[in-house]
Order: C-alpha cells, then sequence, then structure tokens
C-alpha cells in the first residue's frame, strides 16, 4: 500500500469527514485510506485510539453542557433534506485526469490551478444550488485533494 498523505495546497480545506464506505479500515480507528492513499499522517491526532485513554476529570461537566440527551448531528452526505442532497460529494481520479483552470474571486487566497475536477464533478448541494457548491476530487495517483467553493462548471476551454 502506497503511504503518502494529502499533498495540501494553499487556500483549500483538507475534507477530514467522509461519506462511510468510501474509506478502507480493519479498525474503526486505524489509520484510514481512499484508494491507496492515507487520509492523515499515521501521528495524526485524529489517528490516535481514545478507547482506553483515561476519562478526564471534567467530563461530566462537558457532557452536560453539551446536553447528555443531545444527539450527534453528523452531516456526512447521506440523504436528503428540505428538498435537497445533504453533505458534500467527492469523486476519485486518477493522475490522468484533465486539469482546468479555475477563476476565483480572491486570487491571492487559492492556489493558481489547473484543477484536476472533473467538469461534470458532484456539486454540493447539487447543480442548482445555492449553498456553498464545494466541489472535491481526490485524485489517488497522487494523493492530492482538489476543492473548489462555489463552484460552477465553465468548459474545458
Amino acid at each position: 500500500m502506497n503511504t503518502c498523505s494529502w499533498a495540501p495546497r494553499a487556500g483549500m480545506a483538507i475534507l477530514l469527514i467522509a461519506v462511510s464506505g468510501q474509506f478502507r479500515s480493519s479498525m474503526a480507528w486505524a489509520q484510514q485510506t481512499l484508494g491507496p492513499c492515507t487520509v492523515l499522517p499515521a501521528n495524526n491526532i485524529w489517528n490516535t485510539p481514545v478507547d482506553t485513554l483515561p476519562v478526564l476529570a471534567n467530563s461530566t461537566t462537558m457532557v452536560t453542557t453539551i446536553g447528555a440527551n443531545t444527539g450527534f448531528h453528523a452531516d456526512f452526505g447521506s440523504g436528503t433534506w428540505d428538498g435537497g442532497p445533504i453533505g458534500i460529494p467527492f469523486v476519485t481520479v486518477t493522475g490522468a485526469q484533465a486539469k482546468y483552470p479555475a477563476t476565483f474571486l480572491y486570487n491571492d487566497e487559492s492556489d493558481p490551478g489547473p484543477y484536476a475536477v472533473p467538469l461534470n464533478a458532484p456539486i454540493e448541494g447539487g447543480s442548482g444550488s445555492d449553498g456553498d457548491r464545494h466541489a472535491i476530487a481526490v485524485d489517488t495517483t497522487n494523493c492530492i485533494l482538489y476543492e473548489l467553493y462555489r463552484a460552477f462548471p465553465g468548459s474545458s476551454n
């Protein structure tokens, strides 16, 4: 297995939560992978099993503050809400994926590209969304995550 980690790029958020079933792992706390790529470096705090750690002294206070009967709202992208799809979808691509230029409202806060995001990549909220409209592609050959915010597909020109 390839042990590379994401190659983060300036101005891009690394998506750490994903649709269940997209990652491979023999145990829930083991190093997660997407294709041959590790999601986080092995020494990242998110790869630390916590089930055997001692309970913090203020644990009861934290649970009470949150609410002992409050449910966990995880928006992992399964299903619909208010008539539209929820979560942030992503696609996996190979290193052979065509790369396209992108234009940005804040060019100085974004990598210049080009981006290996297919023109038909799924968009957060659907193609008619007026929300954040993230489009994410993971190049599993080079272990690079490409993320676009307010993505509106153009053409290959």
